[in-house]
């Protein structure tokens, strides 16, 4: 069976920012994970591998998010970004359901939040069947949630 890992990847500050250097990388998009450097430091930037070969994932998470769920204390994280590399994408290798599927066993007890794309709503809807956040806390955000 497959070994996923993840690791923490590099940051630095860039322009009063934390982020990674990913200018050069190969089956990624970097635009889209420049755009989403924070200036804060709780946030993980996670680079997955399988079975120790190369990067095949990264995922940004805010480990610290609002819960929802007002009724009862609920620790919460934001799943603010995730991307599987270009050549793995629908590839069979499900390597995005391993992520999630790995997140969610990590955080057992915690709710999770993502905000799905009109690229991703297939993933989030269809494959891993997470449904709408409903409340009033989302502002029109269309969040998908996972409660345990």
């Amino acid at each position: 069976m497959s070994k996923l890992r993840w690791v923490l990847a590099e940051t630095t500050l860039v322009n009063g920012r934390w982020q990674p250097n990913y200018d050069d990388d190969i089956g990624f998009t970097p635009s889209m994970w420049l755009e989403r450097s924070r200036g804060r430091t709780d946030h993980q930037w996670r680079s997955y591998s399988l079975d120790g070969d190369d990067e095949v994932a990264r995922m940004l998470l805010t480990p610290t998010y609002s819960s929802h769920t007002h009724r009862r204390a609920t620790r919460a994280v934001l799943l603010d970004a995730i991307e599987v590399r270009a050549d793995l994408q629908r590839s069979g290798a499900h390597i995005g359901r391993m992520v999630i599927e790995e997140l969610v066993d990590e955080h057992r007890n915690w709710e999770i939040y993502a905000g799905p794309t009109a690229s991703s709503a297939l993933f989030w809807d269809e494959k891993l069947a997470w449904p709408r956040c409903d409340c009033n806390d989302c502002y029109g955000r269309d969040f998908v949630v996972w409660r345990p």
